[in-house]
């Protein structure tokens, strides 16, 4: 089979490492239009895509797919209005989702493209919540999960360091409440997440950083948490799997949030900051993270996932892909 990261985002790095590690497929050949992304795929032949503009990288990924185009292509990223052309001559297609689901029903302008022209594609979720709305726009729709990279580092950070500021821009009432719930530690944030206006009178419990400097190195030894500033009804971010893999405990703040974890991530621990806040310490989820139980629920979760990414791409090699929850 062939897979295909169409987008190529390094930024994807750390996510196709989880995927190539959980899905356990070992016979593939890898395209992608990025250097590192194929050094990541060690189990098949990689094919080196030259990236150019939009329509040129289309048509490198188009000449591609027409020479694999009796077997099954996943795509794990695609650009969501040029990939239905492809499907009228691949017919044993499977796409990923990440942010290319739209949040609304036929709300949206890509919403309606999705319902007039992917009805020949096989879509793998990564969040039961995109599934729920694929199925209102009459997609063949499964639902994958989202993998976890077991080989990460470790993170060797006690309570006591940095809570690390993920996401969307922060509020400094929103700063203040996390700084209230956990005192003891100080708030990593990115210097352009703070709101316009409340950027000249920063809070001692709040230190700026670039961004490549946590994500690169710090977060290892400097940084006890990782709070989710981040809100979609509908999929979770990176950092959900990273937090696990890193061995980091997650904060939320939003209950649309904690039910995509939680229905994601099944078993997993979390701290929630609403109504009914869950009152354990840093400490207490760290160990929890660190132990054989989440070892070993990791395991499981990786292996349903695999099963559940060799379902779809055996359901679209059969032709036998129909819409299913």
């Amino acid at each position: 089979m062939l897979i295909i990261d169409w987008v190529s985002t390094n930024y994807h790095e750390l996510f196709n490492r989880a995927f190539f590690n959980a899905a356990g497929i070992d016979s593939y050949k890898f395209a992608s239009f990025s250097p590192l992304l194929n050094s990541i795929a060690d189990k098949g032949d990689t094919i080196r895509l030259n990236r150019g503009g939009r329509i040129s990288n289309f048509i490198e990924v188009m000449k591609l797919c027409w020479e694999f185009r009796k077997k099954p292509i996943l795509f794990l990223t695609y650009d969501s209005f040029l990939v239905p052309f492809i499907s009228i001559f691949c017919p044993f297609l499977i796409l990923f989702e990440h942010n290319t689901t739209p949040e609304h029903r036929l709300k949206s302008k890509h919403a309606i493209w999705q319902w007039l022209c992917f009805r020949r594609v096989i879509r793998c979720t990564q969040y039961l919540q995109q599934l729920d709305i694929l199925k209102t726009i009459g997609q063949k729709a499964l639902y994958g999960g989202s993998p976890i990279n077991m080989s990460l580092p470790k993170a060797l950070c006690p309570d006591g360091g940095f809570i690390y500021v993920a996401g969307r821009k922060l509020k400094l009432s929103e700063a203040e409440k996390l700084h209230k719930r956990f005192p003891g530690n100080r708030l990593l944030v990115r210097k352009n997440s703070l709101q316009d206006g409340e950027r000249n009178d920063i809070p001692q419990y709040i230190e700026l950083h670039d961004e490549a400097w946590v994500e690169q190195y710090d977060i290892l030894n400097k940084v006890s948490a990782i709070y989710i500033n981040f809100e979609s009804p509908i999929r979770g971010s990176g950092w959900y799997n990273d937090s696990i893999g890193y061995n980091i405990p997650v904060i939320f703040n939003s209950p649309n949030v904690v039910d995509i974890y939680r229905s994601t991530f099944q078993g997993f621990p979390y701290i929630y900051l609403g109504a009914d806040t869950n009152e354990q310490s840093l400490t207490e989820i760290l160990d929890q993270l660190r132990s054989d139980k989440i070892r070993l629920l990791t395991i499981d979760h990786n292996r349903k996932f695999s099963e559940r990414v060799r379902k779809c791409i055996n359901l679209s090699f059969r032709g036998k892909a129909t819409i299913s929850s």
